[in-house]
């Protein structure tokens, strides 16, 4: 089975400029490792194409998550995320193995919690986001 990470990320009032960036570097380094990666963010041209409303990006969004076996948070900012909030409890519902890169200093502590001490990685600047994925062993059991 090849393994396929979902990104989870705040996407609600956070900057398009500051998101692309950041997706494009967690989806960059993930796909240099071999690994399949979902990300709504990149499917934004799709869904205006097929003119989608919300509900119908939501469950298309669902559909892919759920075919990933891997989730990968990211937080970066202090205010939580609804949508974050379902696809962990999600995740944890599935048995996903579940990840998290998250600012030094932040809480969030139930996701800490969910992705437990070895799989959550702190950060003080962006620019550490690569190097952080290569030491994440996404494969294991």
């Amino acid at each position: 089975m090849t393994t396929k990470v979902a990104l989870s990320y705040k996407f609600t009032g956070v900057s398009l400029e500051e998101l692309s960036d950041t997706v494009w570097a967690l989806t960059t380094c993930i796909r240099d490792r071999a690994l399949g990666v979902f990300s709504s963010l990149e499917l934004e041209s799709f869904f205006q194409e097929n003119k989608m409303n919300s509900n119908e990006i939501y469950e298309y969004c669902l559909d892919e998550f759920k075919s990933c076996n891997v989730v990968l948070a990211f937080i970066n900012h202090e205010q939580p995320s609804t949508g974050m909030q379902k696809e962990m409890e999600l995740a944890q519902k599935e048995g996903k193995k579940f990840y998290l890169i998250i600012r030094r200093n932040l809480g969030f502590y139930e996701f800490r919690e969910i992705a437990s001490q070895n799989r959550v990685f702190e950060f003080d600047d962006i620019s550490e986001i690569p190097s952080i994925i290569k030491t994440i062993n996404f494969l294991e059991d």
